[in-house]
């Protein structure tokens, strides 16, 4: 940019930090920050509509934990009680954890039914110092931008020319 050592901020290291700053934070909004919430926060599931399996049938549902699970007969919205089925959670199929929804009785067999639950999601991590380290990679990241746009700043004397 500047190759013969003259001082001053060029047009080129203005550019290179400008073009450096904002694909910075394309990758931190877009990428970090996505993957660091989605394997961090729960999500939840409202009145997903689903055919209740067979006594003994398996129903697998999204997530690999599942809590706060409700079920409702979609035609009346009647509470589906807990004695109907059981939740297995942590459950491994097709090399994934997933949790499954187990029949247990035939009132409601292949009838539609509403699942809300809360659930983590494929990658979650349960250990909360995980979950704080990866808190700690967006930081860094973003200090790691900050640090790009100000070092070719402070070594050109643009600050000694706004104090003077």
């Amino acid at each position: 940019m500047n190759r013969k050592g003259a001082e001053g901020i060029t047009i080129g290291a203005i550019i290179m930090v400008f073009v450096g700053v904002i694909f910075g934070l394309v990758i931190l909004t877009d990428g970090i920050s996505n993957q660091v919430a989605s394997i961090t926060q729960t999500a939840t599931v409202v009145n997903s509509t689903q055919t209740f399996p067979a006594a003994g049938a398996n129903l697998t549902l999204t997530g690999q934990l599942v809590s706060d699970f409700i079920a409702t007969n979609s035609t009346d919205g009647v509470t589906i009680g807990t004695g109907n089925y059981t939740i297995y959670n942590m459950q491994l199929l097709n090399g994934e954890l997933t949790a499954l929804l187990e029949a247990n009785t035939t009132p409601y067999n292949s009838q539609d039914v509403n699942l809300s639950y809360t659930y983590e999601p494929f990658g979650y991590q349960t250990n909360s110092g995980s979950r704080a380290l990866l808190g700690l990679i967006i930081i860094f990241a973003a200090l790691a931008i900050a640090v790009f746009a100000l070092v070719p700043t402070l070594r050109s004397g643009v600050l000694q020319l706004v104090s003077r």
